[in-house]
Parts: structure tokens; C-alpha cells; sequence
């Protein structure tokens, strides 16, 4: 039987995602299961369009899902970064989300050039530098391999202003709230006397 059909509640623009819809978002997005994982694409889509999905907690939940590789980082940035394509927000939100990733790892999956060079493509998009917290996860990896060059560009990445893309990211966030409760406005005052 399909799977992908039990995300469809996640696309209703007023219903929370909570921890449980985040986590059958990251399961599907990472799957294997091409509908499910192109249904998690566009929920996922929609939820940082509409305002409900903050990186912090579609982090989380893959954090929680990481442990013994059981994330392939290549399905995980295939995901996220055509989800980045589509917007300077979708792309601010995604790059949070892999800066957030990055700086709870302990040691690096062996995979994890795929979503350092997204991170690299976005931040240099954004013109926003590395974080901190996730400068120091970097900071000791040596070596040649793919994901040691792609952390030594990360740690020289160091833009001198930010570019007119995360301006517009940062505008469209506000909008996103302003539109929202302006929404929820209209529905209260509708509830209130069904008149108006």
C-alpha cells in the first residue's frame, strides 16, 4: 500500500507540525520510497511557506533519527536542497537546518560532504558565515577526502556582508507571519459572529 497518503494532514496550513508529524516527515524525506519522499518534499515545502516548520525542530528530529548511519545524507540533501531552489526563505530555512545538523555531530557520517556542499552553496548564497557551534565540529576533521576539503572551505567561508538574499528571505519570513495572523484573525472574528 502507498505510504505517502498518511502526510497528506500535514498539508493543511493551520494544523501544527508537531513532533510526531515532523518525524513522519524526516522518515518519508529520507526514504527510499520515492512518493513518499516527493510527498515529504512538498510538505515540507508548504510548512516553511506557511510559517510552521522552524529548522529547529526538523533538526531535532533528524538528530534523533541519525544514529548508526541510518540516514543517507545523499537522500537527505537531495531532499533539502531542491526544497532550497525554491525561495530565499526555503533556502535561509535549509541552511539552518544543516548548520543546527552539523554542529551536533560528534564525529562526521562518512557521507557528510553531500550536506557540507550544500551548506557551502547556500551560506555563500545568503552571505552569511558558518556558525560558531559549527565551526568547532569542523575544526579537527583532517585529511584529503571530499568532506575534509569541503570542511576546510567551510572554515575559510567568511563573507564580508550578507547578500541581498537573506534581505529577502527575512522579508518573506515576516510576511509569512504577518499573512498568517491576519488569518487567524479573520477565522476568530468569523467564529465570533459568523456575519462578518
Amino acid at each position: 500500500d502507498p505510504n505517502f497518503a498518511f502526510l497528506s494532514p500535514l498539508f493543511e496550513p493551520d494544523r501544527p507540525l508537531t513532533e510526531m508529524g515532523a518525524l513522519a516527515l524526516c522518515v518519508a524525506m529520507v526514504s527510499r520510497d520515492a512518493d513518499a519522499k516527493a510527498q515529504a518534499i512538498d510538505v515540507l515545502t508548504e510548512a516553511i511557506q506557511d510559517g510552521r516548520a522552524h529548522h529547529v525542530l526538523i533538526t531535532d528530529t533528524l538528530i534523533g533519527l541519525g544514529g548508526d548511519d541510518w540516514i543517507k545524507l545523499n537522500r537527505l540533501a537531495d531532499a533539502l536542497g531542491e526544497i532550497s531552489r525554491l525561495s530565499a526563505m526555503h533556502a535561509h530555512v535549509v541552511a539552518g537546518i544543516l548548520q543546527r545538523w552539523l554542529t551536533a555531530q560528534k564525529q562526521l557520517p562518512r557521507d557528510a560532504h553531500h550536506a557540507l556542499s550544500l551548506l557551502i552553496e547556500l551560506l555563500a548564497a545568503l552571505g552569511t558565515p558558518l556558525s560558531d557551534e559549527a565551526r568547532g565540529t569542523l575544526e579537527g576533521i583532517k585529511g584529503s577526502s571530499k568532506t575534509a576539503k569541503l570542511a576546510r572551505k567551510l572554515l575559510t567561508h567568511k563573507p564580508e556582508t550578507p547578500t541581498s538574499m537573506l534581505a529577502e528571505a527575512m522579508l518573506q519570513h515576516l510576511k509569512t507571519r504577518v499573512s498568517r495572523a491576519e488569518r487567524w484573525m479573520k477565522n476568530s472574528k468569523a467564529a465570533i459572529d459568523p456575519n462578518t
